[in-house]
């Protein structure tokens, strides 16, 4: 299983209301061990932000989560 003391990204300044509430639920089910749904809610933060017209930040939020769900130890929770 991964480590969930591993932080998942903050929220920024330039986020929007979505984005935000988006990644902290995802940070506090990752804080959780529950880790599937907390990419679930990273994705969510990358379709929010992309909604929102912030591609880049869509961008990385997408590839934090598709990392995170690749990794050797995500691999027993998808």
């Amino acid at each position: 299983m991964a480590d969930p003391s591993m932080a998942l990204p903050a929220p920024s300044p330039e986020d929007g209301e979505d984005v935000v509430l988006a990644l902290e639920t995802a940070s506090t089910l990752w804080k959780r061990g529950d880790t599937q749904d907390a990419i679930r809610w990273l994705r969510r933060a990358a379709e929010s932000a992309e909604e929102a017209g912030d591609d880049m930040r869509a961008l990385a939020l997408a590839r934090t989560a598709a990392d995170l769900s690749a990794s050797p130890d995500r691999r027993a929770v998808r």
